[in-house]
């Protein structure tokens, strides 16, 4: 239980750092120096979390990659996962009450 809870949690967390490196790349010069760099860290960042949760590899239009190289994540796909824990919680909760 205390696992699930966790990852939830913890997603939150993932998305929140997301959003952050991805406004950072946002705000950089495509095709600069400082771009490619930041290009790179997003990239690492999407690659992580996909590894890390791997339900979002199976949501249709999750993530994908842009023209310009730019691998992204969907957050409507990130509040489906949430949900996914959230449903395991609850579930294992109710088992543990039973």
């Amino acid at each position: 239980l205390e696992k699930t809870k966790s990852k939830a949690e913890e997603l939150k967390n993932v998305f929140n750092n997301y959003s952050d490196v991805k406004k950072v790349l946002d705000d950089c010069t495509v095709g600069t120096e400082k771009w490619r760099k930041k290009l790179q860290e997003s990239n690492d960042v999407i690659l992580e979390i996909l590894d890390k949760y791997p339900e979002l590899k199976n949501i249709e239009g999750a993530w994908g990659k842009n023209s310009n190289g730019e691998l992204w994540i969907d957050e409507d796909a990130f509040n489906q996962v949430e949900d996914i824990y959230s449903q395991r919680e609850e579930a294992l909760r109710y088992a543990v009450d039973y």
